[in-house]
């Protein structure tokens, strides 16, 4: 019989025990629960604790002004929920500050449990659940593209979405996208993307969008004007 491959979905869930959500919403400003939370969703997409995450980043992901997020960053060190880290090079010179996210746990609140001398072992020919069940369902919200743009030109997966707005904030990508989506409509997608992912990254990265000098077009829009002449001589 056929070997299922089961997947890890321990990156997909963000687990907060109990001790820890009661501390933070006992808190009288929701602002440091939503910190926590941000903290601990960037340690789980960086796959790493302690996390890089700048003060600057925070404010543009969380659309924060600084004494806000400084405030709310304040208490959860207070809380001992967070930790500055510093790190240094061979010469004692700081090379990055990273943010370590801590969990607290009330260890009278765990359960004991008893552990058998000779547990039984039972062989399993097959999992009860099908592998076609796992792959539609686990992956559905990571591999599955949304359309975006006002001519549903752009497709995007839930993850590189968030992505994309984690990293140049959500006004500034839906802008890009509109843009591009524009583009790729007027030339029916002429170039024939795919991955637009690479592609909006490809864009910011190059400036296509951005006024060449006063009173000139986008390289874009240059662009555009050529390909429309040569297809009218053709």
């Amino acid at each position: 019989m056929e070997e299922l491959e089961l997947l890890d979905i321990s990156d997909e869930l963000l687990i907060i025990n109990r001790t820890t959500i009661e501390r933070l919403f006992n808190e009288e400003n929701l602002n440091v629960l939503t910190l926590y939370l941000f903290y601990y969703k960037t340690a789980k997409w960086q796959k790493h604790n302690p996390i890089k995450a700048s003060d600057e980043y925070c404010k543009k992901c969380l659309h924060w002004g600084i004494d806000k997020l400084q405030n709310a960053k304040q208490k959860l060190k207070e809380m001992n929920l967070i930790e500055n880290v510093r790190r240094t090079d061979d010469k004692g010179k700081v090379v990055g500050w990273y943010v370590k996210v801590n969990y607290l746990i009330d260890k009278t609140t765990i359960p004991k449990t008893t552990i058998p001398i000779k547990p039984q072992v039972v062989k399993q020919e097959t999992n009860t659940i099908n592998n076609k069940y796992i792959n539609t369902n686990n992956n559905k919200n990571t591999y599955i593209k949304h359309k975006y743009g006002t001519y549903k030109r752009i497709t995007l997966t839930d993850d590189e979405y968030t992505r994309l707005v984690e990293e140049f904030g959500e006004e500034f990508i839906n802008k890009q996208i509109e843009l591009l989506d524009e583009y790729v409509e007027s030339n029916n997608n002429k170039n024939k993307y795919t991955n637009f992912n690479l592609v909006l990254r490809k864009s910011i990265r190059e400036k296509w969008f951005n006024k060449t000098k006063k009173g000139e077009g986008s390289f874009l829009e240059t662009m555009q004007e050529i390909y429309d002449e040569q297809r009218n001589n053709n």
